[in-house]
């Protein structure tokens, strides 16, 4: 029997009420010469019932039981192990593929080259989340991933040259939750040849939830400080590793220095409410970023978070904490419903009051996030300037 062109590599645990759905949307693919490899992360609903039904059903389909790690990365790592395929692609198990998407994506994979292809997503179910959408304004091929501006998207649904995967042992950091994807995906955009983005129409739908409705999640709940910073650091580590000094490196490190859970989420609330052996932990680990506060970034940077940066690097944790518990007593925090909200107005609620903030266009997906009134608002993965929008108090 002849190799699979491609693997399609599906974490699951505790899927059952909708993981049908997603393998189903497997089975109706228009071409078959593929191999689906399920990874359940120590299901206790009826995942393995499921899973088992499928593959007598379907002998392309395999399946892995493994202890839960509470992590995607664990479950993906194993499957790459075991992948067979000329290319590998990820699809979480509450997404959907549209019928055409595995014959798309090796078409254009095949014309191109390119090592890695990007497929336009869009959401479906209960409200909406953000997606990736520059990349989709034009059809990329053989394209530069910072050019097409594919790097602004980190997630693994997309489909991997195994090659170069392997090649270059390209895996998922193990040890936290939240964020494992993107040292995986900024390794394979940067070592790739290039990138090819199709556009045309919809081929990965992406479910999201009522609030609460999402069991995957919710297992895995938020991450610790320590976490957090790991992600991050992990980021930077892949950027000092394969770019070189300037621009580029600039633009791919502002993720990690500038936005919103980027590094300065971790000097927040929760750092304040740290032992002193905790936070020394945390300024220490975070201090081999230094080097990578570069001048382009220092200019692009609100004044809070050059303050916070000039104390973290320092190394006076008396000062750092002082700089922080005066951002948290000026912060605002906005104050809406996570999803399903699509109005032109956020509330932010903080100290002596409420202010009212008009965009001036459609919220497609709002978060909770810490706010000042000269910091950026991460909205649907742009900044919206409060200056520039309409503020009120009332």
């Amino acid at each position: 029997m002849s190799s699979p062109r491609l693997s399609i590599i599906t974490p699951v645990f505790n899927g059952a009420r909708v993981l049908r759905e997603t393998l189903d949307s497997v089975v109706a693919q228009t071409r078959h010469d593929l191999e689906y490899i399920l990874v359940d992360d120590g299901s206790t609903d009826e995942t393995p019932q499921i899973l088992a039904e499928y593959v007598a059903a379907y002998p392309w389909i395999t399946t892995v039981r493994i202890p839960n790690s509470g992590s995607g990365a664990r479950p993906r790592n194993v499957g790459l192990e075991r992948a067979q395929g000329e290319y590998v692609f990820f699809l979480d198990s509450d997404d959907l593929l549209a019928p055409e998407a595995v014959d798309r994506l090796l078409e254009v994979a095949d014309d191109t080259g390119s090592d890695v292809v990007l497929c336009r997503m869009e959401n479906f179910g209960e409200g909406t989340r953000s997606i990736p959408r520059a990349v989709f304004r034009a059809e990329r091929r053989q394209a530069d991933f910072i050019e097409s501006f594919a790097y602004r998207t980190l997630g693994p649904t997309k489909l991997f040259r195994r090659s170069l995967v392997e090649e270059h042992r390209i895996r998922f950091p193990e040890g936290y939750r939240v964020g494992e994807d993107q040292p995986f995906t900024l390794r394979a955009f940067l070592l790739a040849n290039h990138i090819s983005a199709i556009s045309d129409q919809v081929y990965y739908w992406v479910r999201n939830y009522a609030p609460g409705g999402d069991a995957k999640s919710a297992s895995m709940g938020g991450q610790s400080v320590a976490d957090d910073i790991t992600k991050n650091l992990t980021g930077i580590e892949a950027i000092r590793e394969l770019t070189l000094p300037g621009s580029r490196r600039d633009i791919l490190l502002e993720r990690f220095m500038l936005d919103t859970f980027g590094m300065r989420v971790c000097f927040g609330a929760r750092f304040l409410k740290l032992s002193r052996d905790e936070q020394l932990q945390i300024v220490r680990r975070a201090k081999s970023a230094e080097d990578m506060w570069t001048p382009g970034l220092r200019e692009k940077a609100d004044h809070r978070l050059r303050t916070l940066y000039t104390a973290l690097f320092a190394g006076d944790i008396d000062d750092l904490v002082k700089v922080v518990q005066r951002a948290q007593q000026n912060a605002w925090v906005l104050a809406a419903h996570r999803t399903g909200w699509r109005e032109t107005t956020m509330y932010l609620q903080g100290r002596g009051g409420r202010a009212e903030v008009r965009v001036g266009r459609a919220i497609e997906t709002v978060d909770t996030f810490p706010l000042t009134q000269d910091v950026h608002a991460a909205v649907v993965g742009r900044r919206v300037s409060l200056e520039a929008a309409t503020v009120s108090f009332i």
